[in-house]
């Protein structure tokens, strides 16, 4: 999958980003009206930002803007006829807009918290909002502590994301499961004490550790 990517330094601090991603997604899941399988969904992803670091390195923020293009996204197909398929969708162009902040650091020794928030809008080629279901606006709080001592290899952890606007309704059980209402409770993990925060766009039960 191409990728092609630049990093510009401004000075000891700040650096500006931007990146190119092309988009291949098979659909395993979504079916037509005849009960087909749709079509891989294709695309592209530009996403431009700046980065900052800071207290050496024990403090990270970053602002960014993306626009993603998909040229087969799903959407649930509502004037279908349902004896074939009783949930149908049908690829429609797309184009998701959007922007994200997050902060990141090292509060003490050994404990660890991001915080972000994301915006984001999905339009057709007609300027119609599509996927109305999934909230445009999102903000999380992710913390984990690194034990110490014998436990030094075990870290621990919680987080949280929440809906600033109630989404639309949703057209499937699946999209129902996927964003049951404006907060997600939060988990405690635990995990090895190297691995990434989660990423903040993303609801917590897609995270699978700390």
């Amino acid at each position: 999958m191409p990728y092609a990517g630049l990093v510009y330094d401004l000075d000891t601090h700040y650096s500006l980003y931007a990146s190119y991603t092309d988009i291949f997604m098979p659909q395993t899941y979504y079916r037509d009206r005849q009960n087909k399988l749709l079509e891989p969904n294709l695309g592209r992803n530009h996403e431009v930002g700046i980065k900052g670091e800071f207290l050496d390195g024990r403090l990270n923020a970053s602002l960014a803007c993306f626009e993603v293009r998909q040229g087969n996204r799903p959407e649930s197909d509502l004037a279908a006829d349902l004896s074939l398929n009783a949930a149908p969708y049908v690829g429609i162009e797309a184009k998701t807009k959007g922007y994200e902040a997050e902060v990141s650091g090292e509060l003490a020794p050994g404990w660890q918290v991001q915080a972000g928030y994301a915006h984001k809008i999905s339009r057709d080629d007609d300027g119609d909002k599509v996927s109305t279901w999934e909230p445009e606006d999102q903000v999380s709080l992710y913390t984990r502590y690194r034990l110490g001592g014998a436990l030094d290899r075990l870290t621990v952890g919680s987080g949280q994301w929440r809906t600033l606007a109630e989404p639309g309704l949703a057209d499937t059980q699946q999209q129902a499961e996927e964003y049951p209402g404006k907060i997600r409770p939060g988990r405690l993990l635990a995990g090895q004490p190297d691995g990434p925060l989660p990423d903040h766009r993303q609801p917590l039960d897609h995270a699978q550790h700390l």
